[in-house]
């Protein structure tokens, strides 16, 4: 994960929702960091945060709730209050530009592979 400097990021971040309890909450919905920015990590049902030191993509999934979208809102917020992030680009899944897929560990094929399993 990029190391935080004078609020900003040396390298590509990802973050996604998830749930945090045994049963779904909203309550302990989470925007959860992950080590190495894969697009095998995104999923249909939640919201995916790419921040990097230039951009801040807010992924939208297919069949994300409300509660989901709200908690990754809320984070970006954050990024862009203590971290002075840019201005988020909105992305809804099917819809992504080939800027977004770069940014992630495999790219849309990676993705497309992972959704088959599920």
């Amino acid at each position: 994960m990029a190391q935080a400097y004078s609020g900003g990021v040396t390298k590509t971040r990802l973050y996604t929702t998830r749930v945090q309890a045994p049963d779904y909450l909203p309550d302990y919905l989470v925007a959860k960091a992950h080590l190495n920015p894969r697009a095998a990590d995104l999923s249909t049902t939640a919201c995916a945060i790419v921040h990097t030191p230039t951009q801040l993509y807010l992924w939208v999934g297919a069949d994300c709730s409300a509660d989901h979208r709200h908690v990754a809102e809320r984070h970006v917020s954050r990024l862009q209050k203590y971290e002075h992030a840019p201005t988020e680009i909105l992305v809804k899944e099917g819809h992504e530009p080939s800027a977004f897929w770069e940014l992630l560990e495999g790219g849309c094929d990676a993705y497309k592979a992972a959704m088959e399993l599920q």
